[in-house]
């Protein structure tokens, strides 16, 4: 942006200035023909368009085919992104407008957990995805730290449940012998396919619903991994599944 000798930004026909904030950035764009010269001496016309600040840890950003919107998270520095303090660690959501991508949750189609020099640490997964009823792709799981988690009810609730089915590496879910509640954790979710090999639920107590509504393309889901040797609840876990034609399981477990 070109100053004049007070200082001023010196305006040109159809020229663009940003300027950065402590917020984001405001980018002005000079659209008139004519050149106004300095807008400390001269009225000039222009447009203001705010460009959304950065935020640490996740945001909004339209998908690179033009369908829909993809959030993105990350656990710390991204190429032109801020820092993500440490201290941002995620207690899950008491409800589901708590999401800060919340108002965006009807035109998201696409999740991506980025890979950075620090995971997301989560001390709870509650609500983490649930009601982003439109996604159809979901990849960087394995850039979630979920070793403190015990609650992760409702994490996966709805989610894909109005798209064609949701292709997610569901396999790089992995959890510990912190977990002790998964209720509705994919209640009424819809995959393509599903194998959450990764996931302990050694220490499981209540799996109540926890599959409540699911639906999956391939018909498949392999839950050799599972024990329930723990549970004291497992009400409806598979009530009112939907094209689910064979379940792995591992019996000594």
């Amino acid at each position: 942006m070109t100053l004049n000798a007070d200082g001023y930004p010196v305006i040109t026909a159809n020229s663009t200035a940003t300027i950065s904030t402590h917020n984001g950035s405001l980018q002005i764009l000079y659209s008139s023909v004519t050149d106004y010269g300095s807008i400390s001496s001269r009225d000039y016309k222009i447009s203001i368009n705010v460009i959304a600040p950065d935020v640490p840890w996740w945001g909004v950003k339209d998908s690179a085919d033009g369908n829909g919107k993809t959030l993105y998270l990350a656990g710390e520095e991204v190429p032109g992104k801020a820092d993500t303090p440490d201290e941002s660690i995620l207690n899950g959501f008491a409800s589901w407008s708590d999401a800060p991508w919340y108002s965006y949750k009807n035109d998201i189609v696409k999740v991506e957990i980025l890979e950075t020099s620090k995971k997301i640490k989560l001390n709870s997964s509650e609500r983490l995805f649930g009601s982003l009823s439109y996604v159809t792709s979901l990849t960087g799981l394995k850039n979630l730290d979920m070793t403190n988690v015990k609650k992760a009810s409702l994490m996966f609730a709805h989610f894909g449940r109005y798209g064609s089915g949701c292709t997610a590496d569901i396999q790089n879910l992995t959890t510990s012998t912190a977990l002790n509640a998964t209720n509705q954790m994919f209640y009424y979710a819809h995959f393509t396919s599903f194998n959450p090999t990764g996931m302990n639920t050694e220490e499981v107590t209540t799996f109540d619903e926890m599959f409540g509504g699911f639906s999956i393309n391939d018909g498949i889901m392999d839950l050799s991994s599972f024990s329930n040797n723990k549970a004291n609840n497992i009400g409806s876990m598979f009530w009112q599944v939907t094209n689910v034609t064979t379940i792995y399981a591992d019996s000594s477990k």
